[in-house]
């Protein structure tokens, strides 16, 4: 038992870290300057209206229900993403620190990184349809962390070209860059969805899209003015309702596979 409890351990401390990191993020604030404002100074046609961002409460409170799951039961996928979940802690953690002191290299390189154990751990949580309780205990978390961070990761980039004074005026307008990185966006993103039979993961793309396309329609926000970027939003936003759609179905049609599940008590 010890040795089976051990590394759930460090998940659970690991889970505390990211979680402090954010706290002292928005309480100190590190460096001495908040999240949001970071992302203003080096601000794109990317990034979604502030709203959008509420997603990270639903993030944390599904991994937090993970967290306290794999302390009590033991699976092949729990046993096989452990160490990938305690990697994706610690990135996420060390990255607030890399943001905040505008390292945006160095984040971009971190959030990277995060995407890769991401990738791996919905790659061990998608490759079956499981039962309706491991579903939302194990997939859905990471289904919503992977989309939200995939995200993440082409605002980071995005971010990093203003701080380097290539966003603009660099082979393309900001604009046509913009269009360039939503199109590419939506057709990894679509790919990564029906390959992975994940609804989730798809909505989260829509979340995003619509907190992009809310900024630029706000009036106290971007107020029309790059029209194409408006137009391009509105195409995309159905292709991923319907790649939504299409990973549903493909979901639904896999055989539920029950993962042999034994308590780690006693």
């Amino acid at each position: 038992m010890l040795t089976s409890l051990a590394p759930r351990l460090v998940a659970l401390l690991s889970f505390a870290f990211m979680l402090v990191m954010n706290v002292l993020a928005t309480t100190l604030p590190l460096n001495g300057q908040a999240t949001d404002q970071i992302s203003d100074r080096y601000d794109t046609l990317f990034a979604p209206i502030g709203f959008t961002f509420a997603i990270w409460g639903v993030i944390y409170l599904l991994l937090g229900v993970y967290t306290v799951v794999q302390l009590v039961a033991d699976n092949a996928v729990i046993r096989s993403i452990t160490p990938w979940f305690i990697a994706s802690n610690l990135l996420s953690g060390i990255w607030i620190v890399a943001w905040h002191y505008e390292q945006l290299w160095v984040a971009a390189i971190i959030i990277g990184a995060l995407l890769w154990t991401l990738i791996f751990i919905n790659k061990h949580t998608t490759a079956v349809r499981t039962t309706l309780g491991s579903t939302i205990a194990i997939r859905v978390p990471f289904a919503v962390y992977f989309g939200w961070v995939t995200v993440a990761t082409v605002a980071n980039m995005s971010a990093l070209l203003v701080q380097f004074g290539l966003a603009e005026g660099f082979v393309l307008s900001a604009e046509v860059w913009t269009i360039t990185i939503l199109v590419v966006a939506v057709g990894i993103g679509s790919t990564t969805a029906i390959v992975n039979s994940s609804p989730t993961y798809a909505l989260v793309l829509v979340w995003a899209f619509w907190g992009i396309l809310s900024r630029h329609l706000s009036a106290t926000e971007w107020d029309s003015a790059y029209p194409s970027i408006i137009l391009t939003v509105q195409i995309l936003l159905p292709v991923l309702a319907l790649v939504t759609l299409g990973a549903l179905v493909r979901w639904l049609r896999l055989p539920v596979t029950e993962l042999p599940t034994k308590s780690l008590k006693g």
